[in-house]
């Protein structure tokens, strides 16, 4: 969901930072309501992949938001979670233009904002918890895992 805020933060005529990124967020929402982003989403889903059996969407961060995918899908909510410090060094290593500047006030405002938004509240309501504290080849392990058996659930695909 945030390459939709990025997009529009970029036809605004912004900079992609993460004070001008979170600011077109919010103005959306304030604007359009608190479920616009998943709206959008979904358009987008209806376009370009109506044909297919999963989609995969990130940064839902409220229940409208989930709400609204729920109207329109069948929805299987999965939380990934790690310790601050830990994002705090992923934001730093990863180095994407919206997340330049002092790494720690950025998180800590991203943070703030989110459980503004009720993210905590999705998170509490996730049919699956990974918790992403170690490498990112454990991690990859842990979603692949997980994805390759909603596949398999959903789309009854046992060639995978």
């Amino acid at each position: 969901m945030g390459d939709i805020v990025r997009k529009e933060t970029l036809k605004r005529g912004l900079e992609l930072t993460s004070n001008n990124v979170r600011k077109v967020a919010m103005a959306l929402r304030k604007e359009y309501g608190e479920d616009i982003l998943a709206k959008l989403v979904i358009k987008e889903i209806k376009e370009k992949f109506s044909d297919k059996c999963v989609v995969l969407v990130d940064g839902s961060r409220s229940l409208s938001e989930i709400n609204a995918f729920k109207k329109e899908f069948d929805v299987l909510i999965i939380s990934i979670e790690a310790p601050f410090n830990i994002r705090l060094e992923r934001i730093c290593a990863r180095r994407r233009t919206d997340d330049m500047g002092n790494a720690y006030e950025i998180l800590k405002k991203r943070d703030e904002m989110e459980l503004k938004l009720g993210v905590d509240k999705v998170m509490k309501i996730a049919d699956i918890r990974i918790v992403n504290d170690k490498s990112i080849e454990e991690f990859r392990e842990k979603a692949r895992s997980i994805l390759l058996k909603v596949l398999r659930d959903v789309c009854g695909r046992h060639n995978l």
